[in-house]
């Protein structure tokens, strides 16, 4: 899955953060539309209120497992979770409606900040990966993807070329996860070698051998493009293409940190 809260091809009909057909001032959301009006979690996280507001019409709301941010879903037909349920981001939340404030079927998508008050949100758009304006775009094209690091375990779940893992610290990547059904994977691993080809959705590398990560091979039927970031080197040139190496191997150098997009 990926941090977008829709499954396929899906519509921007209005974007963060400008006035649109029926908001007046500033827009503190993103709104979506779909043809299956299923809606998922666009996080690994907990229901922490769902109910009826004038303006959100019948909405739930998530607070996100790894950085505290609370996700709100608005317009809602129906509510399929309670409060208190985990969720993950396959765990469907809802249909969307138009309830509320709302001038036709869609889901208001809305993020705050820890302090959940209105007015002190993040770019929607920004933490899906997806560009902050009206047009049709497919989920499948922005996976999310993390990295398992020395002395932090599994770090939270990037949008498409956001960096995961760490730089200036010193610390190997030992595995990772990219959550997509249209790529494989394979890792250069200390001691060991090249691992098996694994499908996008599953782990390649170790979590409990202390061993660093040294390269990445990716491939898939499409164009992609990644970057590395390499013990004593820094961020390697960006590579490109449907089978592509990001690291090094026999030099026995730690990959600490790596970003990766669909093109």
């Amino acid at each position: 899955m990926t941090n977008i809260p829709l499954s396929g091809t899906f519509k921007v009909t209005n974007p963060y953060g400008v006035p649109g057909d029926y908001i007046a001032k500033y827009h503190t959301g993103i709104d979506l539309v779909n043809s299956s009006r299923t809606i998922y979690s666009s996080c690994d996280g907990k229901v922490v209120r769902r109910g009826y507001d004038n303006a959100y019409g019948n909405y739930i709301v998530i607070q996100n497992a790894n950085d505290g941010r609370y996700h709100w879903f608005c317009h809602l037909a129906e509510i399929k979770q309670n409060i208190g349920s985990q969720v993950t981001r396959t765990t469907v939340i809802g249909k969307m409606g138009n309830t509320g404030n709302s001038r036709g079927i869609h889901l208001h998508f809305e993020i705050r900040n820890p302090s959940n008050k209105y007015g002190d949100e993040i770019n929607p758009a920004d933490y899906m990966g997806i560009p902050n304006k009206v047009g049709t775009y497919n989920s499948n094209n922005y996976p999310v993807y993390r990295a398992y690091v020395q002395d932090i375990g599994w770090c939270g779940y990037v949008a498409p070329y956001q960096v995961t893992g760490t730089t200036g610290q010193g610390k190997r990547v030992e595995a990772i996860e990219i959550m997509s059904n249209e790529i494989e994977y394979r890792v250069h691993i200390q001691g060991y070698g090249w691992l098996e080809w694994q499908k996008g959705g599953t782990v390649a590398g170790t979590t409990d051998k202390s061993l660093r990560l040294e390269a990445i091979e990716l491939r898939s039927n499409k164009e992609m493009m990644a970057q590395a970031h390499i013990q004593g080197i820094g961020w390697q040139e960006s590579k490109r293409g449907k089978q592509i190496m990001i690291g090094t191997t026999g030099k026995s150098l730690r990959l600490e940190a790596f970003r990766f997009k669909f093109i």
